[in-house]
């Protein structure tokens, strides 16, 4: 017999043999364990993965928070030189009487990041919300 006649033999019979042998079924697993890692490993390696993407997804939310935080640091700021300057200036583009500023907030001048924000999470799967 040739080796290439074995191999196939081996093919051909191996599949039925191993569903009804068992002592034939755990030799060929002991032979093929080095080459392979077993199930625990692979749920503990599959399990770390998912742990280490719950903490990239975590860390990328807290940056989006502290990002946010800080342009609506900047706004505010932005506003607050803004009506400042325009209580000095009525005349000026965009001064005027306190009223009207208020009116352009209603209008949606407000805080633009926070609404972003609401537009951006309402549009992400419920899933990926992370502590919202």
């Amino acid at each position: 017999m040739t080796s290439r006649s074995l191999k196939e033999t081996i093919r051909r019979e191996l599949p039925e043999i191993v569903r009804t042998d068992p002592d034939f079924l755990r030799y060929i697993l002991d032979l093929t364990r080095r080459e392979y890692a077993g199930r625990a490993a692979t749920e503990d390696r599959f399990y770390e993965i998912l742990a280490e993407l719950r903490r990239d997804r975590e860390e990328s939310a807290r940056k989006w928070d502290e990002y946010k935080e800080e342009q609506n640091r900047k706004w505010d700021a932005h506003q607050l030189d803004r009506d400042l300057a325009d209580d000095r200036c009525p005349g000026a583009p965009g001064g005027g009487a306190p009223g009207d500023r208020d009116l352009r907030r209603l209008a949606g001048g407000g805080n633009v990041m926070r609404g972003l924000d609401e537009r951006v999470t309402s549009a992400m799967p419920a899933t990926d919300r992370v502590g919202r």
